[in-house]
């Protein structure tokens, strides 16, 4: 089950309402003890009436009561109410269809009151109230056929579960008072600490536990952070994907240098040594990879404070570092690598080329295309003076990006590296392994063959069955 925030709240179209989520902003619990003492609100009984048909089913001397409502056609003795409502002339339904737990909703925005009475014997004694004032309603006669006093936990999302509980939607609620009224209460049930901080959201990909999923929700993280360094949790964790903490830091919408630099800080020279090597499962690309992939310049700066090892690990393509900053044409990224460890020079990729030579080819190619537009490919670029070049980029009159993120210039890039390449010897550059390229051949053919598998209509993916 995966969190989606778009989807939090009361659902009109299921015939509940937005108040209860307000209530639940705004820490409103006395009327959200009303509301739960009227409605039952957070008890799904549409499942709960399909289990108790079930049931009788399974009885043959029971008699199965026709329901009041349409509930469609009859399956193998169960009403098919999803196909009764895609074909409704109306959105009502006779009750109402709490999908997301309501605990978890309280956790997502974040008022400790909310959750801590969420947590007490409130809600029990409400829908006490409500059966008890609702005798001749069928949801009450439901609730006394099943021991709900034991199932409240489940219903509410008040009990802890390995995959999926209050302590995920607090962390996308991105409050800090959620977080910790959450995991406050959670201890006070006997959970320890670090379980409570490595259950995962999701059986499905991305697997990822509570430290890893708050380095994409930037606001909570310190909070999240501290917590593991206190109870003596794995910092250098990784997802089912291969993905620790700095890698999901370079796919954050901005760059959080800040936020990098205090992650780093808490890390001793073991573990720093270990993630800053550490690459994924499909791609094989290491933290800085994936920053200088991504042209993100304080983050490549950042992450060269601490050693330059990693700027020898190859990718899936057998491309280390320098080999894709001078690809894509980062100049300023080029010759921070080149200033860090300037051996990478004469390193050949997967293709046998060192980084002079794909400049050169880059810079040749970048002079000799044709533009769609029949106008000179100068035009995209900047001389090495600064000066803007006599004819405009259309990209000129656009709103100005920052100095964060870094953009593609071939001709500084290649003048960067020949620079760097004055009486250097070519002659001493380093061959690319035969084991190396046979790695990146054999990843090559494996993902043609899985493309194929995936256009073929005949094929079928086995997995797609179980879901």
């Amino acid at each position: 089950m995966t969190w989606v925030p778009d989807g939090l709240g009361m659902d009109r179209s299921r015939g509940e309402s937005k108040d209860f989520k307000i209530a639940l902003a705004l820490g409103r619990i006395p009327f959200i003890e009303e509301i739960i003492r009227r409605t039952g609100a957070g008890i799904d009984f549409e499942n709960l009436e399909i289990e108790l048909e079930a049931v009788k089913h399974e009885t043959p001397s029971a008699k199965i009561e026709p329901p009041l409502y349409y509930s469609g056609l009859r399956i193998r003795g169960k009403f098919r109410r999803d196909w009764a409502r895609a074909s409704a002339p109306t959105p009502d339904v006779p009750y109402q269809a709490t999908k997301v737990p309501i605990a978890l909703l309280a956790a997502y925005h974040g008022n400790a009151e909310v959750i801590n009475w969420m947590f007490s014997d409130g809600p029990k004694k409400a829908v006490e109230r409500f059966v008890k004032d609702h005798r001749s309603d069928k949801r009450a006669t439901m609730l006394e056929k099943v021991n709900w006093r034991e199932r409240l936990g489940k219903w509410f999302g008040i009990n802890f579960t390995p995959v999926f509980n209050a302590f995920h939607a607090a962390i996308r609620g991105q409050t800090t008072e959620g977080i910790d009224a959450v995991f406050d209460q959670f201890i006070k049930t006997g959970i320890t600490p670090l379980m409570v901080l490595d259950s995962v959201e999701t059986k499905r990909s991305p697997i990822q536990n509570g430290l890893i999923l708050s380095a994409q929700f930037t606001k909570c993280f310190p909070n999240v952070l501290e917590k593991y360094v206190k109870y003596g949790g794995d910092l250098t964790a990784k997802d089912d994907g291969g993905y620790n903490v700095l890698h999901r830091f370079m796919f954050a919408a901005t760059p959080n240098v800040a936020l990098l630099k205090h992650f780093l800080s808490r890390l001793s020279d073991e573990q720093k040594a270990t993630i800053l090597i550490s690459r994924i499962s499909d791609k094989l690309s290491t933290p800085i990879a994936l920053a200088v992939q991504s042209g993100r310049i304080d983050s490549v700066s950042t992450l060269l404070e601490h050693g330059t090892e990693q700027l020898h690990i190859r990718d899936g393509d057998g491309n280390l570092p320098i080999h894709i900053a001078v690809s894509k044409g980062y100049e300023k990224i080029t010759r921070l690598l080149i200033t860090a460890d300037p051996s990478t020079l004469n390193v050949e990729d997967a293709s046998g080329t060192i980084p002079i030579e794909i400049a050169q080819q880059r810079y040749t190619i970048y002079l000799t295309q044709t533009h769609p537009l029949g106008l000179s490919p100068k035009i995209n670029s900047w001389t090495t003076s600064g000066h803007q070049p006599e004819t405009l980029s259309p990209s000129y009159f656009l709103e100005k990006k920052t100095d964060v993120i870094e953009h593609e210039n071939l001709i500084s890039t290649f003048a960067t590296v020949c620079a760097a390449m004055t009486g250097n010897d070519c002659g001493k550059r380093e061959l690319i392994s035969l084991l190396d390229v046979t790695d990146v051949v054999d990843r090559a053919v494996k993902r043609v063959k899985l493309k194929e598998r995936d256009a073929d209509p005949h094929v079928i993916d086995t997995a797609m069955l179980f879901w």
